[in-house]
């Protein structure tokens, strides 16, 4: 579990996350009844907060990964035929600005990214890595174009960018198609700051409670925060298993330790008998640390084999490591001696001072 929470903290989201902040704002219909004075609203913010000190860029989009939120959308292959929705396929969908990729550092792959006259027009689109390998794995699907029934017209696709994991840092990524963003009643606004992110929120939120004081701004998180609540669940799952481990790791020390204790007590008669007759604290020491430890190499042996049969059942907790994963098993195999004979040591180590008078006076 520690090796699979280290290889899943490894993981790229897709994108940068260091100094972006994130918020979502809530437009009231009554106040913007249409969809270009929202998407006009959005516009006045955005570029309001790009003159704010502290503020490299600024982004909008209707969902953002790792925020819990996502949206799909159906579509159809343009080619000529009839078009048939029942055959339709679908992909994650997300309205963003023009500046989005930018903004976030999603890297373009190749073709172009959006202008204000594809925020316009709302007849081009971007796909990712994922959805073009799809769909398209023998051809360039630069060019091509998709029907979707909340367009009026077909979609030309014009770029392809990184793939995003938007569900989670141990979901693969899926397909995901980008279009201009429209008119929202609701949007995510994404900020590039130069300094730390959640030091500007506050001024974020003034800035846009004075274009309009009755838009709610909520769900103000940095991204790191949203990636670190993303793998919230497998980091709680990791400390109660090393919780649990270093419990049970401290039960057996003391286990091991009070039963060679009790042995060697009970046997301080025979010890005192072979140091009379000339043995020498060193073989005692070796006698009660070999005999113990003979018991410790055979419950590590059956250990393993009931961990080789049982750790199968977590395998859906692991990311990126076999649940027979050799390294492990040989890392553990050799630390949990290590910590037994360490245990057996300060009994051994009690019995090498057994005075023989006293010890052959106790019966």
């Amino acid at each position: 579990m520690l090796r699979s929470f280290l290889y899943l903290n490894r993981v790229s989201p897709g994108f940068l996350t260091e100094h972006l902040l994130t918020m979502k704002i809530a437009l009231p219909g009554g106040t913007y009844p249409r969809p270009e004075q929202t998407r006009a609203y959005l516009d006045r913010v955005m570029e309001r907060l790009q003159t704010l000190p502290g503020v490299a860029s600024v982004a909008a989009a209707s969902t953002l990964p790792l925020s819990g939120e996502s949206d799909w959308g159906t579509f159809l292959i343009a080619d000529g035929a009839r078009a048939d929705w029942a055959k339709a396929s679908a992909a994650d969908w997300r309205g963003v600005s023009a500046n989005y990729f930018e903004t976030r550092h999603i890297p373009l792959r190749r073709g172009r990214e959006f202008t204000p006259a594809d925020e316009k027009n709302q007849s081009t689109m971007i796909i990712n890595e994922v959805m073009a390998r799809k769909f398209w794995p023998e051809a360039d699907p630069i060019g091509k174009t998709l029907l979707n029934r909340d367009y009026r017209s077909p979609l030309e696709i014009i770029g392809i960018v990184g793939d995003v994991r938007g569900a989670g840092l141990n979901a693969q990524a899926k397909p995901e198609m980008y279009t201009p963003l429209r008119g929202f009643w609701y949007a995510f606004l994404v900020l590039r700051t130069k300094r730390g992110p959640s030091e500007m929120a506050s001024a974020v939120r003034k800035e846009i409670a004075a274009l309009d004081s009755g838009v709610p701004t909520y769900q103000v998180a940095t991204m790191d925060q949203l990636l670190s609540a993303s793998v919230a669940n497998e980091r709680f799952n990791l400390f109660l298993l090393v919780l649990f481990a270093a419990l049970a790791l401290g039960l057996a020390a003391v286990g091991i330790y009070g039963v060679l204790a009790f042995g060697v007590s009970r046997r301080s008669r025979e010890i005192g008998i072979r140091l009379a007759l000339g043995a020498r604290p060193r073989d005692v020491l070796r006698l009660v640390v070999r005999q113990g430890m003979q018991l410790v190499i055979a419950g590590v042996l059956l250990g393993i084999a009931g961990a080789l049969a049982l750790t199968r059942l977590m395998a859906s907790l692991l990311y990126g490591v076999s649940p027979t994963d050799p390294a492990t098993f040989v890392v553990v195999s050799a630390l949990l001696p290590m910590v037994a004979l360490i245990a057996c040591y300060f009994p051994a180590r009690r019995a090498m001072h057994v005075d023989p008078m006293v010890a052959l006076r106790v019966e």
